[in-house]
């Protein structure tokens, strides 16, 4: 009989019935953090909308197996990005970290995304890229046959793979639209439970803010795929920073790096 090691085995689907179990990659190590939580309840709704998260390797009790790494996508109606992409699956998130990366799972990944917007007679597939931070790069999903439809400040594409050619593209949503400049006052922290990471993303920015004397802060939580196109100044939408109608950040901040960015900023 032969085995199947789990770097060669079919990702793993995460659905409701077994997210627990499963986990769905990101913070697992910390399943009762409060940002870990927030994504478990997010979950909840978003599963019943057609999100779909798809896993490399598997997590057995403690330990992880095989190679690491995720991809969740979602149909463009509900897609938490501040862009407009309706006809489209949007991918939220393409991951594969460490030594997993270079041997084929992100293509392994993005090709189930392909097949099943084919399937289901999407335009084709969406992603955000930047080169850093939060997102997978431009270069590879050029590579992968993409092209950039928008693009805006810093280094931040609206990607897409089209499977019909005659259907509108994707575009910036309203609130990507005006951009930072619609926030001129102050700080402004957009955050929603689509990412984990940003529990701990705002609390850094919070305190270093403070310490900053930085006045006023407003935190704006995006509660709906809606809030997020009309809200967010970027097309990454569920994280950011606005100082003074300048883009801070779209991503998590070091103590070190916000002190970098404010400076950047102000001059």
């Amino acid at each position: 009989m032969t085995t199947v090691s789990a770097d060669q085995a079919d990702p793993v689907q995460v659905e409701i019935g077994n997210v627990d179990e499963t986990s769905f990659f990101c913070l697992q190590s910390r399943v009762t953090s409060p940002g870990y939580l927030r994504k478990r309840a997010w979950l909840e709704e978003r599963f019943a909308e057609g999100l779909k998260i798809h896993m490399l390797g598997r997590r057995e009790r403690t330990r992880w197996i095989g190679d690491r790494g995720l991809v969740e996508y979602v149909p463009g109606k509900y897609a938490w990005r501040g862009i407009e992409a309706e006809d489209y699956l949007v991918i939220h998130c393409l991951w594969v970290v460490g030594q997993s990366r270079g041997k084929g799972g992100a293509q392994k990944l993005l090709d189930i995304c392909f097949a099943e917007a084919k399937a289901g007679g999407f335009a084709g597939v969406v992603a955000v890229a930047a080169e850093n931070g939060f997102m997978t790069s431009r270069r590879f999903y050029e590579h992968a046959g993409f092209s950039s439809v928008a693009e805006t400040e810093p280094r931040m594409s609206v990607m897409v793979y089209r499977l019909d050619d005659d259907a509108p593209p994707p575009s910036l949503a309203k609130g990507a639209g005006r951009g930072p400049a619609a926030y001129p006052t102050g700080l402004t922290i957009f955050r929603a439970d689509q990412c984990p990471y940003v529990e701990d993303a705002t609390a850094t920015i919070l305190a270093q803010a403070e310490a900053h004397g930085i006045a006023p802060v407003n935190v704006v939580t995006l509660d709906s795929a809606e809030s997020v196109r009309e809200k967010s100044p970027t097309p990454y939408g569920v994280f950011g920073s606005v100082l003074d109608g300048q883009l801070l950040s779209y991503r998590y901040l070091t103590p070190k790096e916000f002190d970098t960015a404010v400076a950047r900023v102000r001059g």
